[in-house]
């Protein structure tokens, strides 16, 4: 581990790497300020997500969710990386070495070390969601059976809550008969129809529903 030491010109240097919880991470210097990356595996909720999509609590927020991290002398690390820097307000910035002490901000100097325990909780986070090996493999099986994993269905945004008139009739067939109509899937996984459906297996935790994908 190495210290942070704080330029006020760019200079990338790599802090400290290594694995927690089987999560590759990187804490890195740019010089002015430091910045960590965790990377995410691709069977993790967070893989290839937005960064608004990703429910990570760290500081200042993730700002960083991309394939791939460059590092020290242009080298590439391949793998899907999501990161968060701490260059924000109330942080301290290299480039103020320039300015005299009475003009700088006395912002908080990071240490490696205190960007090690906020790595290691966001891994923790990370980690929550990541799939075990048996949900993958019934995902798969279901899949071939027609079955989809519930929570992998996407919803339109426009879509709310079914009128409750057709709502109450699909929920009478599914007490009385205990299957629903199948769930119409575009080929990008969200929905067409079938949205009764699928609001109802929600209500009563199936994680499977049978669906039909169209073109």
């Amino acid at each position: 581990m190495h210290e942070m030491r704080y330029q006020p010109t760019r200079t990338v240097e790599i802090l400290e790497t290594g694995y927690y919880m089987g999560l590759l991470y990187y804490i890195l210097s740019l010089g002015t300020h430091p910045t960590a990356y965790i990377r995410v595996p691709k069977d993790n909720k967070f893989y290839g997500k937005e960064i608004e999509q990703i429910e990570i609590n760290v500081h200042g927020g993730i700002t960083y969710s991309e394939e791939g991290l460059y590092i020290k002398n242009g080298q590439v690390i391949d793998g899907w990386f999501i990161g968060w820097d701490y260059g924000h307000y109330g942080d301290y910035l290299g480039f103020e070495e320039k300015y005299p002490q009475p003009c700088r901000t006395g912002g908080k100097k990071w240490t490696t070390a205190e960007i090690k325990r906020e790595v290691c909780n966001a891994c923790y986070q990370v980690h929550k969601y990541q799939k075990d090996k048996a949900t993958i493999l019934t995902d798969i099986v279901m899949k071939l059976f027609g079955y989809e994993n519930i929570n992998k269905i996407k919803i339109p945004e426009d879509y709310k809550k079914p009128r409750e008139i057709k709502l109450q009739s699909k929920r009478n067939f599914y007490k009385k008969y205990g299957i629903l109509p199948e769930i119409i899937l575009d080929r990008n996984g969200t929905l067409v129809d079938g949205f009764c459906s699928y609001y109802i297996a929600k209500v009563y935790n199936q994680k499977y529903v049978k669906t039909r994908r169209v073109k």
